[in-house]
C-alpha cells in the first residue's frame, strides 16, 4: 500500500488569538511526521507505504507490517473517536493527548488474533510495534509500543478494550514513556460509548511525548441510518489534560466537541463541527476558544 497526503489549515488555537492548545483543534493540518520532518502539511508528502502479510492458524491468524507505517494506525485506536477525516477534528479525540501513538516512520508492526468462545469474550489481540524517531537515528532512538485489545460482548453489544505502552527515546529529546487506556463499546443498536485515559512521564529529569502528562476524555456517539442504507451520526466529546510544570503552574485543557455527519450519498459526507476550548494549553488568560468547522468528504 502506498498512500499519498496533502492537508493544511491552522493546527493550533494560536491562530485565533489565543494562546497554543495542548491538543490541536485540526489535527490532520499538524505535522506529526518525524519521517517527513520539515515537510509543510500545505504540500504533498508521503503518509504511509508499507507490506503487509496476513497468516492464518486456524480460527486464528497473524499479521504483520513493514514499511513507513503510522503507529496511530495500530495502538490507542477507538472505534467512535480516531479518525480525524470522518470523526472528531481535534487531537484529543484521536489519540489520548498524553500518549501521541502517532509517528509515521520507517517501522514494523505485527499482531495476533485468537479466537475466544465465552460468553463475555470474544476474542484476544495482542501488538508490539518498532518505529524510529528520526531516520538517522534508527538504533538509537526507536520507539517500542505494545497492546493487549479485549473483544468484548456484554449483553449483546459488543465493544473493545485495550491496554498498552510505550518505552524508548526521541532523537533531540529524551527517554519516553506511556501508558493508555482506550475503550468503546456498542450499548444499543446504534448508540456507542467510547472512553480514553493516558499518561506520560513526567517527573524531574525525564520527557514526555509532548506538554501533557495525564489526559483523560469519553463521549456519545448516534448513528442515522436511512433507506437508502447511508449511515449519518452525530457524536459528543469531552476531554481534559493537565500539562507538565514548568516554569509557572498550568492548568488543565478542557473541551467540548460536537460534530454531525451528514452522509448525503454513498461517496460524499458534509460534517459541521463546534469546538469549545475551556483553559487552551492550561492558560487561565485568553485560554478561552469557540473553533466553528465544516468537513467536505469525498470518496472514489
Amino acid at each position: 500500500m502506498v498512500q499519498m497526503v496533502a492537508a493544511g489549515g491552522p493546527p493550533d488555537s494560536s491562530s485565533v488569538g489565543g494562546p497554543s492548545s495542548f491538543s490541536p483543534f485540526n489535527d490532520i493540518a499538524t505535522d506529526r511526521s518525524r519521517f517527513n520532518e520539515l515537510t509543510s502539511r500545505g504540500n504533498l508528502y508521503l503518509g504511509r507505504v508499507f507490506y503487509e502479510q496476513r497468516i492464518g492458524l486456524g480460527e486464528n491468524y497473524l499479521m504483520g507490517r513493514a514499511g513507513i507505517i503510522d503507529l496511530s494506525d495500530y495502538f490507542d485506536t477507538n472505534l467512535f473517536a480516531n479518525n480525524e477525516a470522518r470523526q472528531f477534528v481535534n487531537s484529543s479525540f484521536v489519540n489520548s493527548a498524553a500518549y501521541k501513538a502517532a509517528i509515521s516512520a520507517p517501522g514494523v508492526m505485527a499482531a495476533y488474533h485468537r479466537r475466544v468462545k465465552r460468553d463475555w469474550l470474544e476474542g484476544v489481540v495482542v501488538r508490539a510495534g518498532y518505529a524510529v524517531s528520526r531516520t538517522d537515528r534508527a538504533f538509537t532512538s526507536p520507539i517500542w509500543m505494545g497492546e493487549l485489545e479485549l473483544q468484548t460482548r456484554l449483553q449483546g453489544h459488543r465493544g473493545n478494550w485495550r491496554f498498552g505502552g510505550s518505552v524508548g527515546s526521541r532523537a533531540d529529546v529524551g527517554s519516553v514513556r506511556g501508558l493508555h487506556i482506550s475503550l468503546d463499546h456498542w450499548v444499543a443498536p446504534r448508540i456507542g460509548l467510547f472512553g480514553r485515559y493516558g499518561v506520560a512521564n513526567a517527573s524531574v529529569g525525564s520527557l514526555s511525548f509532548g506538554p501533557v502528562r495525564q489526559s483523560y476524555s469519553g463521549g456519545v456517539q448516534v448513528r442515522f441510518v436511512d433507506s437508502q442504507d447511508r449511515v449519518s451520526a452525530w457524536s459528543l466529546g469531552f476531554s481534559q489534560a493537565y500539562g507538565i510544570i514548568t516554569d509557572a503552574p498550568l492548568s488543565s485543557e478542557r473541551i467540548l466537541e460536537t460534530y454531525y455527519r451528514w452522509q448525503w450519498t454513498q461517496n460524499f459526507a458534509l460534517s459541521p463541527d463546534f469546538q469549545f476550548i475551556l483553559g487552551s494549553g492550561g492558560r487561565l488568560r485568553q485560554g478561552n476558544q469557540a473553533v466553528l468547522g465544516l468537513r467536505f468528504n469525498f470518496t472514489f
